[in-house]
């Protein structure tokens, strides 16, 4: 199969992932652009050519506004397209739009409300006396989304934030409890449950700092539950949505599971997230290109997953500091980043000296599973410390950090629902 994999330089973690399963089973693979590490495992530099409607499959995996329009254009001409489409990426972008569509469709949400002008909101914050997180409308950048510890911080990031100060504002609810994302693969009719996950998104150790595009996820495997009925309750909803936008591809609902064991939607996303994708990719044991020809051809499709019942992950991301701001870029990465369970992220390929150097932000994923969690941050580490470069960076709690109480929270959220399989 000719596979055409587009925007490889805004999320080059993501294309490399994908790259290297379509290469693992023998596909042609041209990327738009390719990135130095597709290179390296035989993908090629996308060119001009005949488009073949019957055989090719075009996968996007960023928001690009002309690229995700060409993505519904393509798919309405007949072509075989897995990706963003533009409804869903606005929906995305736009915070207040996509909560009012999830209210719509009967999801519950945390108190959210908006405001055109920064001084309303600040009134608002000082009468209620609570904090809010705070949220730039029409921004998909995860550095859009302020978490204050307390109303007087709401305050001072509406005061101070410029990038606040020129948008419409958005304030929701700070919820407390057990952040939990569930993603699979829409074909048109139902979603293929893929993925229970646990997000990082601030930079620090103990979910302190700013928020990023994530510093690593981990993972509980979905054979814990009963899949078709879990993907019906999460993603039914929104099922007509999919439908009628002609939407195929990855999808994720992310929510917090409250003190009440009331899950309450924050976020959804109609892409591949990063880094939940690199993880993904090593518990996968099938042509992941085949899928997806299916998927993109409204099929019912099996995937063949690792079925290991107790299996969990975790995937570290190595950063250059003080990542998420401007960090160094040209420095040798020293060690393998070309082997398994680890996937090359924001690097270029030195030719002539033989190996990496950085290229600013996030660098490299790690994977380790096992059957235990400690099991799996071990192997993680491991393979993490044959790796290094000026200015290295890394979250060291991941999959440590609240891991007890996160699997006990979702397991038992689960269970009120009836949805765990019986062992």
């Amino acid at each position: 199969m000719r596979i055409f994999l587009s925007e490889g330089n805004m999320n080059p973690g993501v294309v490399n992932a994908l790259a290297w399963n379509f290469r693992k089973y023998g596909h042609e693979v041209h990327g738009a652009p390719a990135t130095d590490y597709m290179k390296r495992i035989g993908c090629k530099e996308a060119q001009a050519c005949n488009y073949d409607s019957e055989n090719d499959l075009f996968v996007g995996v960023h928001l690009d506004s002309a690229l995700r329009l060409r993505n519904d254009k393509m798919r309405k001409a007949g072509y075989r397209v897995i990706g963003a489409s533009k409804f869903f990426a606005e929906a995305e972008k736009a915070k207040n739009f996509g909560q009012h569509l999830l209210k719509e469709l009967g999801y519950k949400l945390p108190e959210t409300y908006e405001f055109g002008n920064v001084d309303t909101a600040i009134e608002f914050v000082k009468d209620k006396k609570r904090p809010f997180v705070v949220k730039v409308d029409d921004s998909s950048d995860p550095m859009g989304v302020i978490i204050p510890k307390d109303w007087r911080d709401t305050i001072w990031i509406l005061q101070n934030e410029r990038t606040i100060q020129q948008k419409r504002i958005v304030l929701q609810e700070l919820l407390h409890g057990t952040e939990v994302g569930f993603g699979g693969f829409f074909n048109g009719e139902t979603v293929d449950l893929m993925a229970i996950t646990f997000e990082h998104k601030r930079v620090f150790a103990g979910d302190q700092g700013p928020n990023c595009a994530e510093m690593g996820t981990s993972f509980l495997p979905v054979e814990l539950v009963e899949k078709e009925k879990l993907a019906d309750l999460i993603f039914g909803p929104l099922y007509p949505v999919l439908q009628h936008t002609q939407y195929r591809g990855f999808i994720d609902l992310n929510g917090m599971i409250t003190g009440d064991i009331e899950w309450k939607v924050l976020e959804f996303t109609c892409r591949f997230g990063s880094p939940q994708t690199e993880i993904m990719i090593w518990y996968i044991e099938d042509d992941l290109a085949e899928y997806l020809w299916k998927v993109a051809n409204g099929e019912k499709a099996e995937l063949k997953i690792r079925s290991d019942l107790y299996f969990v992950g975790v995937t570290k991301v190595c950063a250059g500091y003080p990542y998420p701001d401007a960090c160094r870029i040209g420095s040798p990465v020293y060690g393998n980043i070309e082997w398994i369970y680890v996937i090359p992220m924001s690097v270029k390929y030195d030719q002539e000296n033989g190996f990496y150097r950085t290229a600013g932000g996030r660098i490299a994923t790690f994977t380790g599973l096992g059957y235990s969690m400690e099991d799996a941050v071990s192997d993680a580490y491991g393979k993490a410390s044959m790796v290094d470069f000026l200015d290295s960076y890394m979250r060291l709690d991941i999959g440590a950090y609240g891991w007890n109480k996160k699997r006990n929270d979702v397991i038992q959220w689960l269970g009120c629902y009836d949805m765990l399989r019986e062992i």
